[in-house]
């Protein structure tokens, strides 16, 4: 099945290898950032009529960031993506995506980048007792790179069960979206992934 927006994670996007079909036209784009006036542009392009000969224009847009400002502007063009363009975006594993983003878009995890954290497995092995005990632990020694782990597990984690349990991956993509970013409870987002994840 052919979708028409496919998300990679790879720790370095510029190197990642895209297949594409024989009569697609791509164009292969790399920004540092991606603004809100890239997508703009992005869109201004997807929105006009392929090549002669050609079935179609493939954008691969690899980026290392994307602002909350850019995602917005993507939201629009893949709830209403023009019918003779699709899209593939690379980017590492640590770039937080809005849910309603991730929602239009078909995840693909690299084999690369397959590997769960060692923290993140640990945290799924323990009862539910344990996972408070652990999130109380680390928030009090501030351990930030614990936290930085468990993200990046899940992020994994999240591509492993994509449309196999909607109402789990609703949840745990929104803890992926906000937790350690500026304003976030991440104890109260840790203690929702506590609460979400499977215990064995």
């Amino acid at each position: 099945m052919m979708h028409h927006a496919i998300l990679v994670r790879y720790s370095k996007p510029e190197l990642f290898p895209v297949n594409t079909l024989s009569t697609e036209t791509v164009v292969d784009q790399s920004f540092e950032k991606l603004m809100i006036d890239d997508v703009r542009s992005l869109s201004e392009s997807a929105h006009r009529r392929p090549s002669e000969g050609s079935s179609g224009t493939c954008f691969v847009v690899r980026t290392s960031f994307i602002t909350v400002e850019a995602q917005h502007a993507l939201l629009k063009l893949l709830e209403e993506p023009p019918l003779t363009s699709r899209f593939v975006f690379i980017i590492p594993p640590s770039i937080q995506l809005l849910g309603t983003v991730l929602s239009r878009v078909h995840v693909e995890t690299s084999e690369a980048d397959k590997e769960l954290t060692d923290e993140f497995v640990e945290f799924m092995k323990m009862s539910l007792k344990e996972r408070f005990e652990t999130i109380e632990l680390r928030l009090k020694e501030k351990d930030i790179a614990w936290q930085e782990a468990i993200r990046r597990g899940l992020i994994t984690y999240v591509g492993t069960i994509a449309q196999k349990n909607a109402t789990i991956l609703i949840d745990l993509e929104f803890v992926v979206a906000n937790l350690l970013t500026r304003g976030a409870s991440n104890k109260m987002l840790l203690d929702q992934l506590a609460l979400s994840l499977p215990l064995k």
